[in-house]
């Protein structure tokens, strides 16, 4: 879904483009979109394994231990936060890339009588 409507947005069609380097742009970001899925899998998986850890921590006892690793799991967990927000942002920046460069254009072409 989200590289055909990069194929939309960025104007590929049957191998033509509008833009010469959308075809470089269209494989960067989807190079950026598995490096993100990649590391937001690879840090789930560590924190799933870090509350098991700490609750056998707190089983026996080790309270100290524990919180230690509660303050690792908080940082954990915003990183895949942000991870998401970032894999959101991957989808809507081409998409405002390509508003502001029709903006520019129209400006550029009309001055002040932009009709946009």
């Amino acid at each position: 879904m989200v590289l055909n409507m990069l194929n939309v947005v960025l104007g590929v069609i049957k191998g033509s483009s509008r833009w010469r380097k959308a075809s470089k742009c269209k494989s960067l970001m989807k190079q950026l979109k598995n490096s993100l899925a990649y590391q937001k899998s690879r840090r789930s998986v560590i924190v799933r394994q870090s509350r098991a850890d700490i609750a056998q921590l707190l089983r026996n006892g080790q309270h100290s231990d524990a919180l230690k690793r509660v303050e690792q799991l908080y940082i954990d967990q915003c990183r895949i936060s942000a991870y998401d927000q970032v894999g959101d942002s991957v989808i809507a920046l081409p998409l405002i890339f390509i508003t502001l460069a029709g903006l520019v254009s129209c400006l550029l072409r009309f001055g002040k009588q932009c009709p946009v």
